[in-house]
C-alpha cells in the first residue's frame, strides 16, 4: 500500500488497501463455510442419508447439523491457540497433514 500511495497517490493506496481486505476476508470466510459444508456433506453421505434436495439444502438443514458445527470450532480455535502460542509454521504443517488425510476420502465419497 506505501508504494503505490507514494506512486500515484493516497486515494490508490487506500483503494488497494480495502480491495485487498475485501478479497482476504471473502476468501476466509468461504474456506469456514465450505470446508465445514463439505465435511457435514461427507459424514451424511457416509452414513448412509439419502441425498439432499434443492428445498432442504435451502434451508440450511446441513448448516444446523453437529458435523458443521463442529468442523467450524475446529477451523476456529486451534490455529488461534497456535498463533498465540508463535507457533505459526506448526500450525500450517498440522493443518496440512489434517487436510492431506481427509480430502482424498471425501473424493472417493462424493464420485
Amino acid at each position: 500500500g506505501d508504494v503505490l500511495e507514494q506512486e500515484y497517490g493516497t486515494a490508490t493506496g487506500k483503494l488497494f488497501l480495502i480491495g485487498f481486505f475485501a478479497t482476504s476476508f471473502t476468501s476466509l470466510i468461504g474456506v469456514w463455510h465450505g470446508v465445514s459444508l463439505m465435511f457435514a456433506d461427507f459424514l451424511a453421505r457416509l452414513r448412509g442419508e439419502r441425498e439432499a434436495r434443492g428445498d432442504e439444502l435451502a434451508s440450511g438443514r446441513r448448516e444446523r447439523s453437529w458435523a458443521f458445527r463442529a468442523y467450524l470450532l475446529w477451523l476456529t480455535f486451534p490455529p488461534i491457540v497456535l498463533l498465540f502460542q508463535d507457533e505459526p509454521f506448526r500450525l500450517i504443517i498440522i493443518y496440512g497433514v489434517l487436510g492431506a488425510a481427509f480430502m482424498p476420502f471425501l473424493a472417493l465419497t462424493l464420485m
